[in-house]
């Protein structure tokens, strides 16, 4: 198989929870990029294994995997991918528990993907990072993050529009903005 066709195993394995078998395929194609000098397609697909990786627990292994991977990316002039790169970083970082750096990689990414113009991925990224700034006890930082990603996704329904409202209060309350 080629690596095309080794990563649209991986994929299906991946979707079907199947995910040793994603996660060798996955390896195969990364390899098979690498020896073709495709640095770019090896990262992104890289990155797939690190996914894949985190859903089996192995968070040493996905931070291993997507080590790097930002920097290519950064180097091939392709923001989107270097944002996702380094939010699967900061997710890798997080599942170890090393939440300060993990907190510090989700705000590169979100600003990252900002400027890739990927609201989406930027507000996901910016929930993560509310989520560990909880864990890290600031509240008032995780509603910041909160609020932004909730400002940040395209055509919000009406809950959210709601919930970003309700975040606005502590910032009164405690003179924010």
């Amino acid at each position: 198989m080629d690596s095309t066709e080794l990563n649209s195993a991986g994929m299906e394995h991946y979707r079907a929870g199947r995910f040793p078998e994603a996660a060798q395929a996955f390896r195969s194609a990364v390899e098979a990029l690498q020896a073709a000098g495709d640095l770019p397609g090896a990262a992104e697909i890289a990155n797939n294994l690190a996914v894949t990786l985190l859903a089996q627990g192995d968070a040493s292994g996905a931070l291993e995997a997507v080590e790097g991977t930002a920097a290519t990316f950064q180097r091939a002039a392709d923001p989107k991918r270097q944002g996702q790169a380094l939010g699967n970083q900061a997710a890798a970082l997080e599942a170890l528990g090393k939440l300060r750096e993990a907190a510090e990689l989700y705000g590169q990414a979100a600003e990252v993907l900002e400027q890739a113009g990927d609201t989406e991925a930027r507000a996901l990224v910016l929930k993560s990072l509310a989520g560990v700034q909880m864990r890290r006890g600031d509240p008032m930082g995780a509603l910041a993050s909160m609020q932004a990603g909730l400002q940040a996704a395209e055509n919000p329904g009406w809950g959210a529009r709601l919930t970003s409202q309700i975040l606005r209060l502590p910032f009164k309350l405690f003179g924010g903005k």
